[in-house]
């Protein structure tokens, strides 16, 4: 295995091995390391200690947000991560925070992985989480971007839960730009 990239097994009831195309440190120096079902998963993201369950062959995560187990999946692991880090790490509000919030484009209804909204109710960032090894690719952001054609956010974050990305856009002057790191919440 080369310094470039690191290759785990990750076994909930289904083995599947992931490997990861380098370490990114955009927004965070230290990777999380977290033991599930005895095999570990790393991610670019502050340690946390998230409650999981099984049920028969099933693994479920508590979602701090819908207050409720859901089923674990790699997509879910890292949008677990991310919540927790925007709440812990950038203060934001956990009761402005939508988990899968549907939403109408063109006729067509798709569904956004995590909405943070101001305290007057307007959404203010989108995210979208792709499971570790999905490569984050201009599919991913054109993804986002019709989500955000409805929305209007002056903020679009995508994860893999190894590389984040988070882009700041000005309608005004019709400009975006990138940043170095998720911004806290000041609203």
């Amino acid at each position: 295995m080369s310094n470039s990239s690191l290759e785990w097994r990750i076994f909930v009831f289904v083995v599947r091995q992931i490997i990861f195309g380098g370490v990114a440190e955009r927004f965070c120096c230290c990777y999380c390391r977290v033991i599930l079902s005895g095999f570990v998963m790393n991610l670019n993201f502050p340690p946390i200690n998230i409650p999981t369950k099984e049920e028969g062959e099933k693994v479920y995560i508590y979602d701090i947000v819908r207050k409720k187990y859901v089923l674990l999946t790699p997509e879910e692991w890292v949008r677990q991560h991310l919540i927790h880090f925007l709440v812990n790490e950038r203060q934001y509000p956990l009761g402005l925070i939508a988990v899968e919030r549907g939403l109408t484009h063109n006729n067509i209804k798709r569904r956004t992985d995590v909405v943070v909204y101001t305290r007057a109710l307007s959404p203010w960032l989108i995210a979208e989480c792709k499971a570790p090894d999905v490569r984050i690719t201009q599919h991913t952001f054109n993804q986002v971007a019709r989500y955000n054609m409805a929305l209007q956010v002056p903020l679009l974050v995508v994860t893999n839960g190894i590389y984040h990305f988070c882009c700041q856009i000005d309608y005004h002057l019709h400009t975006y730009k990138y940043l170095p790191d998720i911004p806290p919440y000041h609203n």
